[in-house]
């Protein structure tokens, strides 16, 4: 696929389409299946030819010039629209087969998505039918051989029509890897594990009859396709003029019936597009509906969201980096000397500490007391300004001191001390790991709505505090919380520990 880049991001429309059709078949090679089955659907556009719009342009400077008064530079400059037009007209010819190529490889690409716990197929090779004394077959991803000489149990062989003749019989052989043959009336045999691909791929229609004269089209606009029960998408389908025995029958209803109660409504979206229903018609009966990215619908809310919400993710990413690379461990240090519970602050040990400074330097006395406190003290200059929203200016010092305070200050407890480091590590903790889910989840394709993604990240959110919910009078139970929650764990004290203090510190002073 040749390689053309537009505007000044330089951006490869073939690439993103390949990246689309690559997340949506689940494979690279999938998509690549997707876009060569489509490809083979539409005839392929001729090249502008430079000597044809040289050729144009001549004839009518030379029709321009034999008018009365014509002057030999106005019928050249007269003259200039006409190839001009002529490239124009081939631009947009490719551009309208490249739209049709991307919609249908688009909505080929779902159905070439490995079927998780399914028995895939290959062709056997010449030794494998030898061995197996078959004239034809095919081995099983489950390691078994299935001999298509047979015409029975799960390898039985149907007849089936093929969407748009000539150019449907291509996308057929690349959707499947290997040749077919059509008969006269435009059919083709498929074993099991073949009609179930080309059947997802919305690829076959019912047996033609021999004097069948196919004429496969779309017309008309789509219809946006909506998330559904499968019964009121059993009535929508067969509604719109598709009849149940039609092979193609059941693979709509599964696409537009809902997972859950929650879509029911909502439309149907795939790789940030709404999806429409196009009605293709063999002769004058209505033989398939292919479901493909909207052409006049506009984008959907989520796709805008998502647009907007990424590029705040993406800057978040540098504040967390920096939380996590620089702060934390210093809380964590800090936490780790306050838990020991020999290190004392409070209002008493933070006035007296610049005497205990004095002191110290004065005499040349190293007091463990006083280093343990100039280390917190440290930590607390360092964390300060770090609590500061991001962009929001210089900090005042009643700004300083109150950041102090929140996070580690001298003249509070060693425990309410500890336990504000605790709070802001699990938060600075959480933010990082709902930042990065979040951000997984907007790109990955599985969702087309906030409600599922915030379902999400609320599994997730695990809180700050450790939280007993069992029967506070089983003691064993209340015991068993304890013993799993992590060393220097916070727990909520719910009056089920003998304590008056209303947090509990797992491992306080060892």
């Amino acid at each position: 696929m040749a390689e053309h880049t537009f505007g000044v991001s330089e951006t490869d429309p073939n690439k993103e389409l390949m990246g689309a059709l690559a997340m949506l078949a689940k494979t690279s090679s999938g998509g690549q299946k997707a876009f060569d089955a489509a490809s083979a659907m539409y005839a392929p556009v001729e090249e502008a030819n430079p000597w044809e719009a040289s050729l144009r342009y001549f004839l009518e400077m030379g029709k321009q010039a034999s008018q009365p008064g014509a002057t030999v530079l106005g019928s050249a400059v007269g003259s200039g629209l006409v190839p001009l037009d002529y490239l124009a007209a081939k631009k947009k010819e490719k551009r309208d087969r490249d739209q049709k190529v991307a919609s249908t490889a688009m909505s080929l690409a779902p159905s070439l998505a490995p079927k998780a716990g399914k028995v895939t197929y290959r062709p056997a090779t010449a030794d494998e039918l030898k061995q197996y004394g078959a004239a034809a077959g095919q081995m099983g991803s489950d390691g078994k051989f299935y001999d298509l000489s047979k015409k029975s149990g799960s390898t039985s062989v149907s007849t089936f029509g093929i969407v748009d003749g000539v150019n449907g019989k291509l996308a057929l052989e690349t959707i499947l890897g290997k040749p077919v043959a059509v008969d006269s009336a435009g059919n083709v045999v498929l074993n099991s594990a073949d009609q179930t691909t080309a059947l997802t791929a919305g690829l076959l229609i019912p047996k033609q009859s021999g004097d069948s004269k196919i004429t496969t089209k779309t017309i008309g606009q789509g219809t946006l396709a909506e998330y559904m029960t499968e019964e009121d998408a059993r009535k929508f389908v067969k509604d719109l003029g598709l009849p149940e025995d039609n092979p193609n029958f059941e693979r709509i209803v599964g696409q537009i019936t809902a997972g859950d109660s929650s879509q029911i409504g909502r439309a149907v979206t795939q790789a940030g597009v709404y999806l429409e229903l196009f009605p293709v018609y063999q002769n004058e009966n209505m033989v398939n509906l292919q479901l493909s990215p909207s052409k006049t619908a506009a984008k959907p809310w989520y796709t805008l969201y998502v647009n907007k919400r990424l590029p705040l993710i993406a800057k978040a990413v540098d504040t967390y980096n920096t939380q996590a690379r620089e702060v934390l461990p210093r809380a964590r240090e800090a936490m780790a000397l306050l838990k020991t519970g020999q290190v004392q602050t409070g209002a008493l040990s933070a006035a007296l500490m610049p005497f205990k400074q004095v002191f110290n330097q004065a005499f040349g006395v190293n007091d463990p007391e006083v280093r343990d406190l100039e280390t917190l003290q440290a930590t607390s200059n360092f964390m300060a300004p770090k609590m500061r929203p991001v962009g929001s200016g210089s900090t005042s010092d009643m700004e300083f001191t109150a950041y102090q305070k929140a996070a580690l200050y001298l003249g509070n407890s060693p425990e309410a001390n500890y336990i504000s480091l605790y709070a802001f590590a699990k938060m600075a903790e959480n933010g990082i790991r709902l930042n990065q889910l979040e951000q997984e989840l907007l790109t990955s394709g599985d969702y087309s709505d906030m409600a599922s993604v915030n379902a999400k990240l609320k599994i997730e959110d695990t809180g700050i505090f450790e939280k007993y919910t069992g029967d506070p009078n089983d003691a064993a139970e209340i015991q068993a919380f304890y013993d799993s929650v992590p060393d220097g764990a916070v727990i909520i004290n719910n009056d089920i520990f003998d304590s008056p203090s209303s947090y509990i510190i797992k491992g306080w002073g060892t």
